[in-house]
């Protein structure tokens, strides 16, 4: 029910229309000064209703104004939203501008409840993602053998770039289904292989399901420990067992901002991205044919929210917001970059740097000493030919420098 301080109801409406909404929801518009929705959705409603109906394009700007102008003129406001508004909606969207005594929420069926109950699948074990406002690039980390997807999409164009990028990453025998107009009068669901992906005259109100194949017939990326060949560099790349334990020492919780600073390929930041879908990351990076490469790695590992800044550490810092964790894994040395990274910590955050050279470790050794933490000197050899046998050949050798903001080591 429409809460009393309540101005504007947000009733999600399905492809079955005015007679797949409920009692309460069909009283909402009924009872409504305006009723405002997309030229689909005003189509759905019985012509008496529609009567006192206006369109908009989509753009949320002009929404916004157009609610506010309804609202002086008519009081109340019922806005039409697809399925369930608070799945990538309106409700959603809105939810950041307007408090929450101004409106309600009616939801309907969403779309992914729809796919899920054609194709007999536990929602609860499925994937669910949506590309409307987001590149499909993102799948790239959802991507796993037996995996169950479903995908909101774009367009009618979406369906086949999944298709595509399932085949590059190996997957062409993944089945896919492309589900259109779902439990409306034009319902029509064609499933196919991502290799074969023939399917036309899409809809663009459609969504994507994926079975990804069990098989893989290229390199399976990892979730977590990416090989370095996978990604782009031009050789400044911190390694992937490195890698490994720095991201140990870094550990925060879900949704963590982390500085990655000198950050070369960006692997670090890539891989604090995967780790989980809320973690945010900053690489910065002097070089401009450096960010082009984290910009490859950011597409290709499916972390399209990895911003990139170009700039020099620490000039930079006071336009970027306060980070939990910071990785310095260039130029520790430079001047003024350890102290300017550990004073725009956040308390309680942590810090890890990297250093290769003489001249670093003495700049970490000095700088535990000013702020705490420990210092860890990193060995590896690796097994290589040696004439005609094998031999262990000994590796660069690494200091990790590491603490928490408040002193504690880490």
């Amino acid at each position: 029910m429409t809460a009393p301080q309540a101005w504007l109801t947000i009733v999600g409406i399905g492809d079955d229309g005015w007679d797949g909404l409920s009692v309460h929801a069909k009283d909402a518009v009924e009872q409504s000064g305006r009723i405002i929705g997309s030229v689909r959705q005003l189509r759905l409603l019985p012509n008496s209703i529609v009567q006192r109906s206006e369109s908009w394009s989509g753009d949320i700007t002009a929404l916004l104004k157009s609610l506010k102008r309804a609202r002086k003129k008519h009081g109340t406001i019922c806005l039409l939203a697809s399925g369930d508004p608070m799945w990538h909606g309106l409700g959603a969207s809105l939810s950041t501008h307007l408090d929450m005594e101004e409106f309600c929420v009616l939801p309907g069926i969403s779309s992914r409840s729809w796919a899920a109950a054609r194709l007999g699948w536990a929602l609860q074990e499925v994937i669910c993602l949506s590309f409307h406002n987001r590149p499909v690039n993102l799948l790239h980390s959802h991507i796993a053998p037996r995996t169950r997807l479903l995908l909101l999409s774009r367009d009618g164009n979406t369906p086949g770039m999944v298709a595509k990028l399932l085949c590059e990453r190996g997957y062409g025998s993944s089945a896919i289904w492309v589900l259109e107009h779902l439990g409306g009068e034009h319902e029509r669901i064609r499933k196919t292989r991502a290799e074969n992906f023939d399917i036309m005259d899409i809809a663009s109100l459609n969504m994507v399901a994926v079975e990804v194949s069990q098989h893989c017939d290229k390199n399976h990326t990892a979730l977590f420990g990416l090989a370095d060949e996978l990604f782009f560099h031009d050789g400044n790349i911190t390694r992937r067992d490195l890698r490994a334990m720095a991201l140990a020492r870094l550990a925060c919780p879900p949704g963590a901002l982390l500085w990655d600073v000198g950050a070369g390929s960006g692997s670090l930041s890539v891989e604090w991205m995967r780790l989980h879908h809320d973690n945010r990351a900053i690489a910065i990076e002097a070089r401009e044919d450096r960010c082009r490469l984290i910009e490859s790695n950011r597409d290709v590992f499916g972390v399209p929210e990895l911003r990139i800044c170009t700039g020099t550490a620490p000039q930079m810092f006071e336009s970027l917001p306060t980070p939990n964790a910071i990785f310095v894994g260039g130029g520790v040395s430079a001047d003024g970059v350890l102290t300017a990274s550990w004073n725009s910590l956040r308390t309680g955050g942590c810090m890890v740097a990297h250093a290769v050279s003489v001249e670093g470790e003495a700049t970490l050794v000095k700088f535990r000493r000013e702020v705490g933490g420990e210092l860890l000197r990193i060995g590896c050899e690796r097994l290589d030919a040696l004439g005609s046998m094998e031999g262990w050949r000994p590796l660069r050798s690494v200091v990790m420098f590491s603490a928490y903001k408040n002193g504690t080591p880490k």
